[in-house]
């Protein structure tokens, strides 16, 4: 329970920053297919949005994306996303990025404009970068580093190539949110036949939500925005869903999109938590059960105990210390022991991801605590009852 309660705990600290990861200096997202591109006029004044929100809308990004092989100079591919980014998307500072080339800027902003101005190079997504942690292989099949040659083949037509040089690797979480290959708009549309299926939608820092309008309880997230920022983006995704659905359009605040996910994975291991607490629960009752048995077969004892002139008060703390040094003991070594187990997690899989190590202290004291006095409850009757027990059962059968 204790290990993975830590589990739980480590990855909610590492998932942390996978909003501001995701979004970058955007809020929201719009989202169309191949088969059905996002059909939309550059200005958003077009939209037919009836929130006042809509002014405050200060970038708008439109991302191609297309389908290509990746292959490397061995020759050997793999299929994956193409993604070009226009001008709009570079000059508001792209989306966060892990390691770049330094000749090409000294800020993460530099470095996407210099990849949106030039046709041979591309940032990666972290699955090309990232190793497993079983046998240090890559997350996919091809592994890059930055400065390597890479050829893009279209897939639709195989004499189709662009070799382009690795300029940088995004964020770790970018294979979950942004996967692709991202690379200057021109090329992605008029060699690779690219079709718009996203458009990133900013508003301005100064953005306000409609005094009328109503959140739900999830709608204002403050991480690294302001309430303000995040309730107006609510409040303009649901404008942007009412009037682009009917063009095949699904609009979301980002935000919220990452968050879901890290709830349904930290709702799963709480599932696995409960699931362990009730195994704990079912030993500490069969303390109890040994109890019983215990004050059963030490029924003649006691009463010898009570004839030497032992209280009741004495026989309860006899077995109240018995007890309680046992649960205590085997309590100590199952936290110590979980603590190891946490640590060697945390070595394995967490420490090369640059998390830091943190414990669980609330489910160590509910474990210690909350075990101590389960145990103290399961064994109050029949240390009770052994206390009842009269001098005259020494005269008793066995």
């Amino acid at each position: 329970m204790i290990v993975l309660s830590g589990y739980a705990e480590q990855f909610d600290n590492y998932s942390s920053s996978f909003v501001e990861e995701a979004e970058g200096d955007y809020e929201i997202l719009l989202t169309g297919s191949r088969s059905r591109p996002i059909e939309l006029p550059n200005d958003p004044e077009e939209w037919n949005l009836t929130t006042s929100v809509a002014s405050s809308i200060d970038s708008i990004a439109r991302i191609h994306s297309s389908q290509v092989f990746l292959e490397n100079t061995e020759g050997d591919r793999m299929p994956y996303l193409l993604r070009g980014f226009d001008r709009n998307f570079s000059e508001h500072g792209g989306l966060p990025l892990f390691q770049w080339d330094p000749s090409l800027g000294d800020t993460e902003s530099e470095v996407w404009i210099t990849v949106g101005s030039r046709e041979d190079l591309v940032l990666l997504d972290a699955s090309f970068g990232l190793e497993s942690i079983t046998d240090g292989s890559g997350l996919t099949t091809l592994s890059f580093s930055i400065g390597d040659s890479i050829s893009l083949i279209d897939i639709s037509n195989p004499g189709n190539t662009k070799n382009v040089t690795v300029a940088g690797f995004m964020e770790q979480s970018s294979y979950l949110f942004s996967p692709g290959a991202w690379i200057g708009e021109d090329v992605a549309i008029d060699q690779f036949d690219g079709r718009l299926t996203r458009m990133y939608v900013s508003v301005g820092e100064d953005a306000k939500p409609s005094p009328d309008f109503e959140e739900g309880e999830d709608d204002a997230s403050p991480l690294g925005k302001s309430t303000d920022v995040r309730r107006a983006a609510a409040e303009l995704a649901e404008d942007l869903e009412q009037a682009l659905n009917s063009e095949g359009v699904q609009a979301s605040v980002i935000s919220k999109d990452v968050m879901v996910i890290q709830s349904l994975v930290l709702a799963l291991l709480a599932i696995f938590e409960a699931y362990l607490s009730l195994g704990l629960i079912v030993g500490i009752a069969g303390i109890g059960v040994v109890t019983v048995r215990s004050v059963s077969e030490r029924t003649k004892t006691i009463g010898v105990l009570r004839a030497l002139g032992y209280k009741r008060s004495m026989v309860m703390a006899t077995f109240m210390i018995e007890v309680v040094w046992v649960a205590i003991f085997g309590i100590l070594n199952g936290v110590l022991i979980a603590i190891g187990f946490h640590r060697a997690l945390y070595d394995t899989f967490w420490k090369d991801q640059g998390a830091s190590f943190s414990l669980p202290y609330d489910s160590i004291f509910m474990v210690v605590i909350g075990g101590l006095v389960l145990v103290l409850a399961a064994t109050a009757y029949p240390i009770r009852k052994a206390a009842m027990i009269p001098p005259s059962a020494a005269l008793r059968d066995a």
